[in-house]
């Protein structure tokens, strides 16, 4: 529904109601038209006019009336310093706000999934590091550490994800991060590397985030691995 215009004069008599304004007042329970009443005579003050005409400022706000939310924008119109005509601008909000209200949860439980999954991928991460100080072969450790990395390039996603509203995330700070943390723990000490990082944004979709970022890790890792071999700086 779009919004209803009301104009009042100076004595709170409805000079001028629009058909939307007349429909948002009939689901408020009002019955017959509102051109000619006066809004004093009325129990019910969902108009605003009222407050106006008292105060002489202008109102912005919402109320609500039994499930219905109506939202108000009343302003005053002056002459010669006094309150002549009173414009209500008024919107029956109820669908929209219970679309709102769905729409926050839905994000909050999107983010709280996101946060359980990167605290799970964490977990997962430290029985990995636990075990890899146990084994003592270099073909267990190196698949222990390959394994460790696929872990944290999706928990790197579903952390950036945690702290986002929508469901598309830029990738770049992805790619970064995950960029210094392989770099961190495939470089051996006596190899010396310089990261060198450049790209715009991208944002994409969740899915579509956590397949990139693992194929990152795999180019990364094979770029460590393979690209320094037989030197020693």
């Amino acid at each position: 529904m779009q919004d209803g215009v009301i104009l009042s004069d100076d004595r709170g008599l409805i000079i001028y109601a629009d058909e939307i304004a007349e429909r948002i007042m009939h689901l408020q329970g009002r019955k017959g038209t509102l051109a000619g009443s006066n809004v004093y005579k009325t129990p019910l003050n969902l108009t605003g006019i009222k407050h106006v005409l008292a105060t002489g400022q202008s109102l912005r706000d919402e109320v609500t009336y039994g499930r219905l939310l109506l939202t108000r924008r009343v302003i005053p119109l002056l002459h010669s310093g006094k309150v002549w005509r009173v414009i209500a601008v008024v919107a029956e909000r109820t669908e929209l706000h219970r679309k709102e209200e769905e729409l926050l949860v839905k994000t909050s439980a999107i983010k709280e999934i996101h946060h359980r999954v990167k605290n799970n991928l964490q977990t997962v991460a430290g029985l990995l590091r636990l075990q890899m100080r146990r084994v003592e072969g270099r073909e267990a450790r190196d698949a222990l550490q390959e394994s460790l990395n696929r872990i944290l390039s999706i928990s790197l996603v579903h952390e950036t994800l945690s702290h986002h509203e929508e469901e598309q995330l830029d990738i770049t700070p992805v790619a970064k991060r995950l960029q210094e943390l392989l770099l961190q723990s495939l470089a051996r000490k006596e190899c010396v590397i310089t990261p060198v990082f450049s790209g715009t944004s991208l944002y994409l979709p969740s899915h579509e985030a956590t397949s990139l970022s693992l194929a990152l890790n795999e180019l990364i890792t094979n770029a460590v691995i393979h690209g320094f071999e037989e030197r020693n700086v």
